[in-house]
């Protein structure tokens, strides 16, 4: 078999070159170096493929260190370890092709990096190896239960994107790969074709971020390699890490809470639809910033990494991803200051293609507020919660909304309003029956409105969430929140308004005031919830059941309860007038005048109210109070 005389997949000459340079020059890039050669100094001394982990992560893991490693040094006893721990790669028996996925990208590194170093017969056997692992896990082909064969799920992104990088790093020596690549290029396609126009997945973030785990891999291979923009009609891709920086807010989290995300006090975000809330890393972590817009992307990867373990930008290479990582950073590490986050990130940002948007008050640290909004306009497949018109709250390092957590899929672990115990009907099923957004308003210093018209998800005539956020301080609290449910049916209805907050906030009833109060012990933080309309409503605090979760593969997860507060009224119709203040102690007084959605809100110089007529049914406002007297 032709040898050729330099990596291909991710790499040029070039690309080596700067690799090699920023791998002995203080930064990122050596800093993962180092941590490589720690893991696999303690491997050929003898040592465990690395612990803490199942042994096929490990195995992977140490795999990409050893491939860093060669490529860098060309040591022959590095190449033919990463050629052991291939073979031992190649024959364990996975059940997922999730799982095979991930091994055939791991594989086609080894086999594109360190070929050179293996005897003819360990290259024809793992290349032999990568044309099965390509072919196999392709859902046309597959022996794996529920690996959907259609673009709209993360499932198709990471089997074609294996497959793919396993075909491109064969294909001059086994001809046949060519069609499996061809088809796996064209199917990448397809899947980054449905992203939201910031580049976000109607999966959720989690999933969206699994599944660039899954195919970014071959986007990034198809450019170096292949002169293929597979990005042309997907360009969302390329805003990716610019919308999921501006939910991130540095916050100190010492537990798990609400199920979602690991322990660890390096960052926390909004978290929807099975997502976690801990800040990316890894390989999704290099890829986001690796694939950002060449202007801003080393100040946004600089942005990211501060959400990270270590002093050194992050670079621990503590998962899997430590090689994306390195070529990540090697490429756009520039020698400059960073632009500070509020000139790379804006406050207000909104993917209007999904209906998701961000308000936030600035990028100073832990008490920065946060409201995140999904109207769920598009949503073609793939994982699915009732969560349409959801909005989550983090503020003063408060959790003050935010979803139930993994396998949650209930509503009322969403912050919506529910219908007879649901959102969608029984039966109802997603595909054009989503939210629009109705109306959209933005202020530079993070404030806005943003309106949903949700008739189509609950299918009654009138479903409308009408949200406002307030930073201005014109209340003397950091940030001020309006919302305005108006719901109407042809039959009578159980209209149920809940909120879902972080498990280590506390939840008292409010006497002095028709609502409830949450509060972090931690540092005395509060959000106050009020009611303006209806009049005297009664609060429930539900503690959610533990939930388990069996994933392909034979894992299963258990997770942790939430709680959540909900509150009751009957009709066919319901007007819900809430407003919410996070501050730090005693919430501020409150003046209201009128009545229902007639109702005027004062406190401080902040002035509370939903105005009719503006529009169809009318946004919900937060502005300076203005005197009539």
């Amino acid at each position: 078999m032709d040898q050729k005389p330099t990596p291909f997949l991710w790499l040029t000459d070039d690309r080596l070159e700067r690799l090699r340079k920023n791998a002995v020059n203080p930064g990122p890039v050596a800093s993962l170096v180092k941590k490589a050669r720690e893991t696999v100094s303690a491997y050929l001394s003898g040592g465990d493929i690395p612990k803490g982990v199942e042994t096929h992560s490990g195995s992977k893991k140490l795999l990409e260190a050893l491939c860093l490693l060669y490529v860098l040094e060309k040591d022959r006893e590095i190449g033919e370890a990463a050629g052991l721990i291939s073979e031992e790669l190649l024959v364990q028996d996975l059940q997922a092709d999730l799982g095979r996925a991930d091994r055939a990208v791991h594989l086609a590194m080894a086999y594109s990096w360190c070929r050179e170093s293996w005897a003819p017969e360990r290259r024809q056997k793992i290349g032999k190896g990568l044309l099965q692992a390509a072919g196999q896990v392709q859902p046309e082909n597959s022996d794996c239960r529920g690996n959907p064969d259609n673009p709209f799920n993360n499932w198709w992104a990471v089997t074609h994107g294996g497959a793919g990088v396993a075909a491109l790093a064969i294909r001059d020596e086994f001809p046949e790969a060519g069609e499996i690549l061809e088809n796996s290029l064209e199917r990448i396609e397809a899947y980054l074709l449905q992203l939201g126009d910031q580049g976000i997945s109607y999966e959720g973030i989690g999933y969206g971020l699994y599944a660039l785990y899954g195919c970014g891999p071959l986007v990034w291979a198809a450019e170096t390699a292949l002169g293929k923009d597979l990005t042309r009609w997907g360009g969302g891709l390329k805003k990716a890490a610019r919308f999921v920086a501006a939910l991130l807010v540095p916050r100190y989290r010492p537990q798990e809470v609400s199920g979602v995300g690991e322990p660890g006090g390096f960052g926390s975000r909004p978290s929807w639809n099975d997502d976690g809330a801990a800040p990316p890393s890894g390989r999704p972590l290099a890829l986001l910033q690796y694939f950002a817009d060449p202007k801003t992307r080393y100040d946004l990867a600089r942005l990211l990494a501060a959400f990270q373990p270590g002093e050194n930008l992050g670079a621990t290479g503590d998962k899997a991803g430590i090689a994306f990582l390195a070529l990540s950073w090697s490429e756009i590490l520039e020698d400059r200051e960073p632009l500070p986050a509020g000139e790379v990130v804006p406050r207000v940002l909104v993917d209007k293609r999904l209906g998701f948007g961000v308000f936030r008050n600035g990028f100073v640290g832990a008490e920065d507020c946060v409201m995140g909004v999904y109207a769920k306009c598009y949503h073609p497949g793939g994982h699915f919660h009732e969560d349409a018109g959801s909005f989550r709250l983090i503020g003063l390092d408060g959790g003050w909304s935010q979803c139930g957590g993994q396998n949650k899929t209930a509503p009322v672990y969403q912050s919506v309003v529910l219908k007879n115990g649901r959102q969608r009907p029984e039966g109802g099923k997603f595909g054009g029956k989503e939210g629009r957004i109705s109306y959209l308003h933005a202020e530079p210093d993070g404030s806005g409105v943003m309106n949903m018209r949700l008739n189509q998800v609950y299918q009654c005539p009138i479903a409308d969430r009408h949200l406002a956020v307030d930073y201005s301080e014109n209340a003397g609290v950091p940030m001020v929140v309006g919302l305005v449910d108006q719901m109407l049916d042809k039959e009578e209805c159980e209209w149920t308004w809940t909120l879902c907050f972080e498990n280590d906030l506390e939840y008292e009833p409010w006497p002095e005031a028709n609502g409830f109060l949450l509060r972090q012990p931690r540092n005395g933080a509060t959000c106050a919830w009020r009611f303006a309309a209806p009049l005297d409503l009664s609060f429930e605090l539900v503690q959610g059941e533990p939930t388990k979760r069996n994933f392909s593969g034979g894992m299963v997860k258990h997770y942790v309860a939430s709680r959540y507060v909900q509150t009751k009224v009957s009709g066919k119709g319901a007007d819900f007038f809430a407003y919410a203040t996070v501050q730090h102690g005693t919430p501020p007084e409150a003046v209201q005048e009128g009545s229902g959605l007639q109702s005027r809100i004062r406190i401080g110089d902040a002035e509370i109210f939903f105005q009719h007529g503006k529009w169809y049914h009318g946004p919900v406002r937060i502005q300076k109070y203005r005197s009539t007297g």
